[in-house]
């Protein structure tokens, strides 16, 4: 979905009436804020650093997963080792948001400059906020993962310290160590599994994504291609009419035939 969201925002550098752009122009230059160009600029630079950084931090977040990164081990090597990608998780995170925060302030000035050019900027306008909300559902989703996880790990060293402290206790709790060792492998069991499902709906959504943004694209290129020719659009109005035209006839000798039959049936 990353990549259908890079090329959407290369897409968003199409040309707009010159009168347009001068309007805009002369009345930015009354006030005293920065100009469209500017502001799109910015988004632009946001966006691709936001881009980067996600692909970053989901690969931050995956190496922690895969891992075992939180993991309540005795080995204080990889203790450490968790620790550390724990604040570097968390320094990411917090840049993030940091960067997603600045490009919905860009997004809401470029809004008050649609507002005063007389709202001749609204289709880039839209794309950037699709954008920043694509980005901000990339960021919630990972950054949530993390967070059960975190919570699902809790949990499981919760298990894990009581597990070892019966061990330690004495052999008349081994057979309860032996259940509740059971009973841990069969929640990671089912961890896992609900992990390959979360996985595989996600990458039928971006699926899904890429598949709307293809639609869309066509849908706009007819559109277009409608307005500027008005005989192709009058041609698939025809083209539609003799459709319809068509379907009748069937439906009624199709009716015909049917009526005929029982007819012949009765008598």
């Amino acid at each position: 979905m990353m990549s259908s969201v890079r090329a959407g925002s290369s897409t968003m550098t199409t040309s707009f009436p010159s009168g347009n752009k001068r309007m805009m122009q002369s009345k930015q230059n009354v006030n005293t804020g920065p100009t469209w160009e500017e502001l799109r600029k910015e988004a632009r630079t946001l966006e691709n650093e936001i881009d980067y950084k996600l692909i970053t931090f989901s690969k931050v977040a995956a190496s922690l997963k895969d891992n075992d990164g939180f993991s309540f081990s005795g080995d204080k090597e990889p203790l450490m080792s968790a620790s550390s990608k724990s604040e570097n998780f968390e320094n990411m995170s917090a840049d993030l948001d940091n960067l997603l925060r600045r490009l919905s302030d860009v997004n809401q000035q470029m809004a008050g400059c649609v507002n005063t050019s007389g709202g001749g900027f609204n289709h880039t306008l839209q794309r950037h906020r699709e954008i920043l909300q694509d980005y901000n559902a990339d960021f919630n989703k990972t950054k949530n993962n993390i967070v059960s996880m975190r919570q699902r790990q809790e949990l499981l060293g919760s298990v894990e310290r009581d597990l070892q402290s019966y061990r330690n206790g004495g052999g008349s709790l081994n057979r309860r160590s032996e259940m509740l060792n059971k009973e841990q492998e069969h929640a990671r069991n089912a961890d896992r599994v609900t992990d390959e499902i979360i996985n595989m709906a996600s990458a039928t959504r971006d699926t899904l994504f890429q598949q709307r943004g293809t639609f869309k694209k066509v849908q706009s290129q007819l559109n277009e291609m409608a307005r500027k020719y008005p005989a192709i659009n009058n041609l698939l109005i025809k083209i539609n009419i003799r459709k319809r035209r068509d379907s009748i006839i069937i439906g009624a000798v199709i009716s015909l035939c049917i009526i005929f039959l029982i007819w012949y049936a009765i008598r």
